[in-house]
């Protein structure tokens, strides 16, 4: 089966910036050479050349990632991590990347700072060649996406005339049961028997007993699982802090958003969640637990559970096996005659080219010459199998079931197939109350899912950005205004406002066990840098799993001058900040003004340092 190459999925106008930003950089490094480069001309285009390069290839990696250059899914997992990830099928990319930048930066470095300079300096040729890189970042196709994402437009819509949280009503007396079943980018196209004939029949069956959404788009911030996840259940896309930072500190997952889980909870609903892979990655767990979500179960949790230890994929279980696990799960809470609602992430379909549960491996789609679609069709027989097995069991009649791509499929061997058609997300309600199936074709997102779902359970109420697809009440143009690009980029800071950074009023509480530092009673994980503006208003950054480790010291020398700041760290990585070799302790706490100064001081387990005491030390530094 052939790979992804360096260059799948770089088409159009974007392989023609990509390639055409290599050409000028290169040009540029010839007209540099030729023109007799002094050594300050050099460090400049050295300096600027492998910023490029370093960003040519962080667009190349995300691409090959989504087949969409740099998305605010890719830039979350750069800022949040990928710890817990399956990541074996990219070793030969990661390795392909880290070697192009090794050798981007010898011969940058070779050819602007080592070559012999010329006796004369041809001035025309030097300046052409940074005319030539000015080209070169100009068309950087990673420059464009960085900037389209952090520095969006402004938009003439007002977030909050959009945004509900939702508080859900009552419309019916009874509220069953339900299981709702992620369907790890299982998207609606490959339901098109045009481009893939037979490759999805037993979901088809079932759709026509069901009441199933078929215009379903993946808006900005959607497009990955914990995009998929936030924008179902809070009906937001994930926006995360763009500066290098780890949101896994965090003692909460966007605390300030609420999901109709929230609500289910308050109704006195038991939530569960049963998935495959790590718990952890992406701050799945956190994020569930933060919405009303009781039981989390992931791989560290349902492994022990298996007949076979060494049955598994490169994230975790394999989806025959989290089915029956999840199937077991159902039984014994139907059991319990607590509402619940059973939530199941499968994995079987993920990209780059799906795996293969034995209990369907024999039967693949076609010749099995294409894996993915063979996950694809092998992933439709357990899902169905899963579903008629819950709507034959004695508790059928009172259990809603949903089936829901999580996002639209990233860039996979099917890839090229997939874009013959139209891309939507799927989504289909199978009801025992509904007896004869329908199709809604009305255009919406997956923002819509919540408030469309609740109806089901006997409530309704708006979702974040999410309405009830069946309410003709909401405008198709209202829809389509809320979930373009342009709309949501312009939204960004208030988006960013749902993680809900503490604002500190009395003390700062420092706990060597479990190494967390607490904010008026908040615990997050230590190191932390603390931004403080003047009303006391904080912004954290961590480090932990980050791509890039970048120590918060240093990110602290790079804060806007003038920013108040509390760092709590190890006393040997704050050295690029202050002296500390007169302090013996394993942790301080660095009290600074960015550009003006800084004050360390020792910590032990349980050292408080009060608001006062911060304050008193921030007018010291500002007296330097």
């Amino acid at each position: 089966m052939q790979r992804n190459g360096f260059l799948t999925g770089v088409r159009g106008e974007m392989w023609v910036a990509f390639t055409g930003s290599i050409a000028l950089l290169a040009a540029g490094l010839v007209a540099l050479v030729l023109g007799g480069r002094r050594r300050v001309a050099g460090g400049i285009y050295f300096a600027v050349a492998l910023v490029s390069v370093a960003l040519l290839i962080a667009w190349w990696v995300a691409n090959e990632f989504t087949g969409r250059g740099m998305t605010p899914g890719f830039l979350f997992h750069l800022f949040y991590g990928v710890e817990g990830a399956g990541v074996a099928e990219y070793r030969g990319m990661i390795l392909g990347g880290t070697l192009v930048i090794a050798g981007a930066t010898a011969v940058l470095g070779w050819s602007c700072l080592s070559v012999p300079q010329r006796a004369e300096q041809r001035r025309g040729l030097v300046a052409g060649a940074f005319v030539l890189l000015a080209g070169s970042v100009a068309v950087n196709p990673g420059v464009a996406d960085l900037k389209r994402l952090l520095w969006p437009r402004e938009a003439g819509e007002d977030f909050f005339g959009y945004y509900r949280p939702p508080v859900l009503e009552a419309t019916a007396e009874v509220h069953p049961n339900f299981v709702f079943i992620f369907a790890e980018s299982f998207e609606r196209t490959y339901f098109d028997e045009t481009i893939f004939p037979g490759l999805v029949n037993e979901l088809r069956e079932l759709e026509k007993e069901s009441v199933s959404f078929t215009e379903l788009d993946s808006p900005e911030g959607t497009g990955f699982t914990m995009g998929g996840l936030v924008a179902n259940l809070c009906g937001i896309p994930l926006i995360s802090p763009a500066h290098p930072n780890s949101m896994s500190g965090m003692d909460e997952f966007l605390a300030g958003a609420r999901a109709w889980t929230d609500g289910l909870r308050e109704a006195g609903y038991h939530l569960a969640f049963y998935g495959g892979a790590h718990a952890h990655f992406g701050g799945k767990e956190k994020f569930l637990k933060t919405h009303g979500f009781a039981e989390v179960a992931g791989f560290s949790e349902l492994h022990p559970r298996v007949s076979d230890p060494a049955y598994l994929n490169n994230w975790g279980l394999m989806d025959d096996t989290l089915l029956e696990l999840a199937y077991a799960r159902f039984e014994e809470l139907s059991r319990d005659r607590r509402r619940f609602g059973l939530f199941v992430l499968t994995i079987d379909t993920h990209h780059p080219d799906g795996y293969h549960s034995r209990s369907e491996a024999d039967r693949p789609y076609g010749d099995g010459g294409n894996s993915m679609l063979s996950a694809v069709t092998m992933s439709d027989r357990l899902i169905a199998k899963f579903v008629r097995k819950i709507r034959a069991s004695e508790w059928g009649t009172n259990t809603v079931i949903a089936i829901a791509s999580d996002h639209l499929a990233m860039e996979n061997v099917a890839s090229d197939l997939l874009r013959r058609g139209e891309r939507r997300n799927l989504f289909m309600v199978l009801d025992p109350r509904v007896k004869e199936g329908r199709w809604v074709e009305r255009p919406g997102a997956t923002f819509d899912v919540g408030a469309t779902f609740l109806p089901f359970l006997g409530f309704r109420s708006p979702v974040g950005l999410g309405r009830d697809l069946l309410n003709p009440a909401v405008s198709d143009e209202w829809r389509m205004t809320r979930q373009s690009a342009e709309t949501l980029r312009a939204w960004r800071r208030d988006l960013l406002e749902f993680w809900e950074f503490p604002r500190l009023r009395r003390d700062v509480v420092f706990r060597m066990e479990g190494e967390t530092v607490a904010i008026d009673g908040r615990r997050f994980r230590a190191p932390v840098l603390v931004e403080l503006d003047e009303v006391w208003r904080t912004k954290l950054r961590f480090e932990f799993d980050a791509t890039w480790d970048v120590r918060l010291a240093e990110q602290a020398t790079r804060l806007e001058e003038g920013t108040r700041f509390l760092l709590i760290a190890k006393k040997e990585d704050v050295r690029a900040l202050t002296a500390v070799e007169a302090i013996d302790a394993e942790w301080v706490a660095v009290i600074g003004i960015a550009g003006r100064g800084a004050s360390a001081r020792p910590l032990a387990d349980g050292t408080q340092i009060s608001k006062e005491k911060i304050e008193a030390t921030l007018a010291r530094v500002g007296e330097r």
